[in-house]
């Protein structure tokens, strides 16, 4: 809504809009936590790293869910735009030339592919609030998000409760209107990263459900 600041203290009231705050600081915050995140990791043991070159490199990132066959296609990306930028040819194979840049370059690219964002710009009911919604939506991509959708969890929410008391709002042609922003959201975000869908089960040969799953 742009009422606070990055500590989350209000600057405005809610019908007010701030100069002060940009929801986009903020975004960019959480991308940059994520790249020294990775970063770090990656830098700690960057000695060895050198030594064992493309293959050890690429082994660096199994932990965060990334396939190795997607792993080698970001490195290969990596290469060609290096070698097209900055002229470094086959820079995979001559790891101890590449400098902070240049890993914080391959970081940022794998974040771009295994982690991309969709945003939930939510509070947009109040009037503050729509000045940043324009901005943030003309801003993408931005800072390794993709999507925005607006919604107001809060209506969503009282929407759902009202709903199961049977007391859901009507529409003029006598139907539930039903409000599906958080749902636009989330959808948002599979179309981005698609799911790997896992099915629990008791015995692996026979692929038995856990006790209780094939209850109807």
């Amino acid at each position: 809504s742009g009422t606070a600041d990055a500590s989350g203290n209000k600057t405005v009231t809610d019908s007010e809009v701030s100069e002060l705050t940009n929801p986009l600081d903020d975004l960019a915050w959480i991308r940059n936590e994520l790249v020294e995140w990775i970063y770090s990791n990656l830098t700690a043991k960057w000695d060895g790293v050198q030594r064992r070159g493309r293959e050890r490199l690429a082994k660096m990132f199994s932990g965060y869910g990334q396939r190795n066959a997607e792993t080698q296609i970001i490195l290969t990306e990596v290469e060609k735009y290096m070698e097209k930028h900055y002229r470094q040819v086959n820079t995979l194979e001559n790891l101890s030339s590449w400098d902070e840049a240049d890993v914080h370059r391959l970081v940022s690219a794998f974040l771009g592919v295994r982690f991309p964002m969709a945003l939930a710009l939510n509070k947009v009911d109040l009037p503050s609030s729509k000045k940043n919604v324009n901005m943030i939506q003309q801003s993408l991509p931005i800072h390794g998000a993709h999507i925005g959708t607006p919604m107001a969890a809060h209506k969503e929410m009282l929407f759902v409760r009202n709903h199961l008391k049977n007391q859901g709002h009507l529409a003029s042609d006598g139907t539930v209107s039903s409000p599906t922003n958080v749902w636009s959201c989330l959808t948002s975000a599979l179309s981005l990263r698609p799911p790997v869908l896992v099915f629990p089960v008791n015995d692996m040969t026979t692929y038995t459900p856990l006790p209780g799953l094939n209850k109807a």
